[in-house]
């Protein structure tokens, strides 16, 4: 596949990367997967929404021309000279494997909502704050919901907002939201989205904010941020103040 200069990507022992132009040169910087715990138990955010750490391997002498093999597994990002290039990149991807707690703790919780949940109830799995990064937690969290949607009939997903930390630029978050979401659109079930302050891009003074117009072509495919869904005996409202300066997103269940 060909990626795109400076973004974060995954790599796994034996990748390769290559140039298409051998006249041009490029470097790369890798990463360890390891993460600061100031980054969960704090307001710390990492630098470039990245949960990783770096190998310190890009300097001035590593620039090359040839073609890069990885000698173990981690993150990594290209860096060209010499004009647009294009970089292709062989991986052999790892299928995701769920942690063992994960597991036992989605049996847990559905055993507990199976003992509450009576014939003709709506269950929702509600998520919020899942702030995307690289090397994030969000495969568990995705899998956990549908190791649960095996287990009880969920009515959907609630999303209440702050999907990214809202600092990167503005083509990166949108890369990175769709990346996250996509966990998440793979267990089948209705996604409903509200915004929070984080979603418009804002954050750390990030000179690439969102418009109004760009916060519903991102989240909402173009369509309004305020919406209701009809569900039988019951009708959802989601309603989001929206300004042109700073968004907050709020939800209101609204029985009919």
């Amino acid at each position: 596949m060909i990626i795109k200069p400076e973004r974060f990507y995954r790599a796994y022992a034996g990748d390769k990367l290559a140039l298409a132009d051998a006249t041009q040169e490029y470097n790369v910087a890798t990463y360890l997967p390891k993460v600061d715990p100031a980054w969960i138990n704090s307001y710390c955010y990492a630098p470039e929404q990245a949960w990783v750490m770096p190998n310190s391997d890009f300097t001035s002498e590593s620039w090359r021309r040839g073609e890069y093999t990885f000698t173990a597994d981690g993150y990594f990002k290209v860096y060209t000279r010499g004009g647009d290039a294009i970089i292709y990149f062989t991986t052999n991807p790892r299928a995701y494997e769920a942690p063992e707690w994960l597991t036992v703790e989605a049996a847990r919780v559905a055993q507990r909502v199976a003992a509450y949940k009576q014939e003709g109830d709506l269950a929702f799995a509600l998520v919020t704050d899942t702030h995307f990064v690289v090397n994030g937690t969000h495969h568990d969290t995705a899998h956990g919901i549908k190791l649960l949607a095996e287990k009880i009939n969920l009515s959907g997903i609630i999303h209440l907002g702050d999907f990214t930390d809202g600092m990167l630029p503005a083509e990166e978050t949108k890369a990175a939201y769709a990346e996250g979401m996509a966990d998440f659109e793979a267990i089948g079930l209705p996604i409903y989205k509200v915004i929070g302050n984080h979603d418009t891009n804002y954050f750390k003074n990030n000179p690439e904010k969102f418009t109004a117009d760009e916060v519903r072509a991102v989240y909402f495919n173009g369509g309004d941020i305020r919406y209701s869904v009809d569900l039988p005996g019951c009708g959802l409202f989601f309603w989001t103040p929206l300004t042109m300066m700073k968004p907050i997103g709020t939800a209101i269940p609204k029985h009919v």
